[in-house]
């Protein structure tokens, strides 16, 4: 059976177990792959600050040695004894990381170095390779590979930063390009990057720690909080099968009530129509009695009679009109909602329909000096339903129509609209409906607010218009102002619109 369905088994709780065992494993997963990665990226962090700080050192320690040239140049007695006392503080001077100052002169001569002689001649330095620090991002800009030569010569800074290359391992370097005296000399200050990198292994086993520490305080109190809360999910779904199955219980015994009270409002239907049937039967034959003998009491037949007398006949042929009128509505209403109703579809002129109609109510609306307004139109399309009932919906609207406008005209018009369906619209001039009264006219034995006492009618035309128009497949609808006439339409849907260009196959 589905789940969920009357009388079958639920799933057990053991799939939702094991997909929770399954996000932990995946978290677990996630963790020991992105802490790694996150740890290397805080490692290569750290050493982009550190490789940043030594440069600064080295921009300090430039400055401080350019001093200590150009004050050593103004009181030594000659070039060589103030390159003497430059070598003797190089050797004395102790940098960090393995470092080293070194002093070249215009020529690319290295006159200055840790444990240089000199006495000996000096080394000539120019085709050391140089890679630069680019200033727009702090990268190696490895484009731009210099020599000690080009640093001297061609460069145009005053300071440059970077890598520089050795036969025994690279060093971050910080050159300075100063004049003393006249004459120009580069400074290097050189650390060996290695020794850099030692200061980064402290850091390792600081990030491992923090990254366990952070992957058990993620996934061990995640763990707790899961397990704690599929227990109560598993709880509150046990509360949810519960009231499922209890409403489920309950629709089904509405359903069952639902299904006798429709078969029994069925019976009472049939019942009320065999009732209508019965007392139409019944009643018509004595009325129509009643009828004949008040006509023959009105035409003297039984002798001559007075006025009273032929008013009152009057009175009673009146009377016996409204009743029957109100028999034929009733057992024409029942008809309809029983069902026993039939359409009897043909493709018709919707034009030659509404002509016709003109025609035949034009009487009537002259009695009342009513002008009955019709334009024809031959381009209208075609129609697919039955002709006569649609004929007799048309009479009923058309007969309200003119039953409640006293002055003006009563207006037929019809149109094929954007969407292909078809419009038929009667309009009067009449007093109108409120609002209110527009979906109440529509009920059985329901008149107008506006109706009098003099105007004939039970209230049963619009309950069996709106009813036969829909059996139709149609839709009716009013649009009315009091104090400025109704307009009633009835709306038929494309699949009931057969244009004037179909061809007889198709139609």
């Amino acid at each position: 059976m589905e789940p969920f369905a009357p009388g079958g088994k639920f799933p057990t709780f053991e799939s939702s177990r094991r997909l929770f065992w399954v996000i932990v494993a995946a978290l677990a997963l996630v963790l020991a792959i992105g802490l790694p990665i996150t740890g290397y990226k805080i490692v290569s962090r750290f050493r982009v600050i550190l490789f940043d700080q030594v440069m600064r050192d080295n921009d300090a320690l430039s400055r401080s040695f350019e001093s200590f040239l150009r004050e050593t140049r103004r009181i030594a007695p000659s070039r060589e004894e103030w390159l003497k006392l430059v070598q003797d503080y190089i050797d004395h001077y102790e940098l960090p990381n393995r470092g080293y100052i070194c002093l070249v002169d215009a020529d690319a001569n290295l006159q200055a170095a840790p444990n240089r002689n000199p006495a000996h001649p000096p080394v000539l330095a120019k085709d050391w390779t140089f890679i630069p620090v680019s200033p727009a991002n702090g990268q190696l800009d490895y484009s731009r590979s210099m020599r000690t030569e080009d640093l001297i010569r061609s460069t145009p800074e005053t300071k440059i930063a970077g890598h520089w290359h050795n036969t025994q391992e690279e060093q971050l370097v910080d050159f300075r390009v100063v004049h003393i005296d006249g004459e120009k000399w580069l400074i290097g200050i050189h650390q060996f990057e290695n020794a850099v990198q030692e200061k980064l292994k402290e850091i390792v086993p600081f990030v491992v720690a923090v990254g366990s520490i952070l992957f058990l305080a993620v996934v061990i109190p995640f763990g707790m909080f899961t397990a704690r809360l599929m227990h109560y999910h598993e709880h509150e779904r046990a509360l949810y099968i519960r009231r499922i199955e209890k409403h489920t219980q309950e629709i089904e015994h509405f359903a069952k009530q639902l299904e006798e009270t429709n078969e029994h409002l069925h019976q009472l239907q049939q019942q009320k129509n065999r009732l209508y049937a019965r007392l139409s039967h019944d009643l018509r034959t004595p009325l129509h009695s009643i009828l004949g003998a008040s006509s023959l009491i009105a035409e003297g037949i039984y002798g001559e009679i007075t006025p009273k007398q032929a008013h009152a006949t009057e009175i009673i042929h009146r009377n016996v009109q409204v009743l029957l009128h109100l028999i034929d509505g009733i057992l024409q209403l029942s008809r309809v909602e029983s069902g026993q109703v039939t359409l009897e579809s043909e493709i018709f002129e919707l034009d030659n329909l509404l002509q016709q109609l003109t025609e035949n109510m034009l009487p009537l609306a002259e009695n009342k000096n009513l002008q009955l307004r019709y334009q024809p139109n031959p381009a209208l399309p075609r129609l697919y339903t039955d002709r006569d009932k649609l004929y007799l919906i048309l009479q009923n609207l058309v007969s309200n129509a003119i039953k409640f406008t006293h002055q003006g005209y009563v207006e037929l018009s019809a149109e094929l609209r954007e969407d292909s369906s078809a419009a038929i619209a009667v309009r009067d001039t009449g007093p109108g409906i409120s609002e209110a009264d527009q979906e109440r006219i529509f009920h059985e034995f329901t008149r107008g607010p506006n109706s009098r006492t003099d105007t004939k009618g039970v209230g049963l035309g619009l309950t069996i218009t709106k009813e036969l128009t829909q059996l139709m497949g149609g839709q009716i609808s009013v649009r009315s102002i009091p104090g400025g006439g109704s307009t009633f339409t009835v709306t038929f849907p494309p699949n009931l619109v057969r244009p004037l260009s179909a061809s007889p196959i198709t139609q």
